[in-house]
């Protein structure tokens, strides 16, 4: 392998029971509630990160290791600084929300050359934080809100995501200001003119600020801060601002969708396939039909993966890319809403609505209806292709078919 072009990325997805599988550039898990998608996001960032602590539902990744320390280095621009007559491994937490920490020893180098070649793990919990960013539901709300700012910015390292956004530059910070325009209508600024903080100023239209600090400072003194603003406006500028400047080869983002409407989902959706460049990877653990339709209306190459737990134990299936290419062109699939069924444990097909709302008040009086997706067909020639989707993916399927 070539020193100069390690890639890090994970080739394999092994969980404790079935096949593994190959994932791709995007890459979605969905399935019924407690399926276990939040919990293998976690299992996956634990395997990454060398932690000790037992996976529940991963047994292992398989991910290519360099042949030396360089290689890494070079690729991923891991920072050794001197530390109390030591010296350092620094990284950005994969949560970006904390101050930038790694492992210390005089003999940094060598520690890390012999943890490489006799302790994968070891090496995985050294190197692993500079290589993954996690992003859930409670620590989005938080990543884009005012920090203060210390000296040596770009000497010591982001320690938040506003830092890193303001370190990448200002077409990272561009493409945060037309994503937010194009979910939300509005415009952001991130104002670096407030001295000793960083904060994003939310109006209608910052293109005329000044570059003037002094004037700038004025300018922006009448408008509010993001943190004054609802949960889904502060979530998604963490998730974009994080995927656009922490630039990992992997990202673990789960539900996306919290805090947002629906037409505000599926926005969502078509924008983050943009945003993951072809170096790197992300798994999205999602429960919303909305920004799984928008994220395949601007994709083709996402790898959809349903997880199934059986007797407690999580089984994957992924569909394949002939049949999610179908389901997303063909009228009669898109129009049915069969994305909404691999939400559910299991789907009823019917030929026709007075058919699915009889089983649907069926199952509501055993207690079952929360669980179940049910789906017309239109007419009974149709229900073979309705139902083929649900079957690559092993879905509990049941059809009525009035002959």
């Amino acid at each position: 392998m070539d020193e100069a072009t390690y890639i890090y990325r994970i080739n394999s997805v092994c969980l404790k029971k079935r096949e593994p599988f190959t994932p791709g550039r995007i890459n979605v898990f969905v399935g019924a509630n407690n399926c276990g998608k939040t919990q293998l996001l976690k299992d996956m960032l634990g395997y990454i990160t060398g932690t000790r602590a037992p996976t529940v539902i991963l047994n292992e990744l398989e991910v290519p290791y360099p042949e030396s320390w360089d290689a890494i280095e070079q690729a991923y621009d891991m920072k050794i600084v001197e530390t109390n007559q030591s010296k350092q491994l620094r990284h950005i937490a994969p949560t970006l929300d904390s101050d930038p920490t790694g492992p210390t020893h005089p003999d940094i180098l060598t520690t890390l050359s012999n943890w490489l070649v006799r302790d994968k793990r070891a090496f995985r919990a050294a190197t692993g934080a500079g290589l993954v960013t996690y992003l859930n539901t409670d620590n989005r709300l938080k990543l884009a809100m005012s920090q203060p700012v210390q000296q040596n910015l770009h000497k010591r390292g982001a320690k938040n995501v506003l830092e890193a956004l303001y370190i990448s530059g200002s077409s990272s910070t561009e493409t945060v200001r037309e994503c937010t325009r194009k979910i939300f209508g509005i415009d952001i600024f991130l104002n670096p003119f407030n001295l000793g903080t960083l904060e994003f100023k939310v109006g209608d239209d910052f293109s005329l600020v000044s570059n003037n600090p002094q004037e700038a400072f004025e300018q922006l003194s009448g408008y509010q801060i993001l943190d004054t603003q609802g949960d889904g406006l502060r979530s998604v500028l963490g998730m974009i601002s994080a995927i656009v400047s922490a630039k990992k080869p992997v990202f673990l983002l789960d539900e996306p969708e919290a805090f947002l409407h629906p037409p505000q989902a599926l926005q969502l959706g078509e924008i983050i396939s943009g945003l993951v460049e072809p170096s790197q990877q992300i798994f999205i653990a999602t429960h919303s039909a909305d920004f799984l339709r928008g994220l395949l209306s601007s994709t083709r190459d996402a790898v959809i993966i349903h997880l199934d737990r059986v007797e407690n134990i999580t089984e994957a299936n992924v569909l394949d890319s002939a049949t999610l290419n179908q389901i997303i062109t063909d009228p009669l699939l898109s129009s049915s809403r069969v994305l909404e069924g691999m939400f559910y444990k299991g789907v009823v097909a019917t030929e026709a609505d007075a058919d699915a709302v009889f089983y649907h008040r069926l199952f509501q009086k055993i207690g079952s209806a929360d669980e179940v997706h049910f789906v017309n067909a239109h007419n009974k020639q149709t229900l073979k292709k309705i139902i083929d989707p649900y079957k690559k993916l092993r879905h509990q399927i049941r059809y009525d078919c009035r002959c």
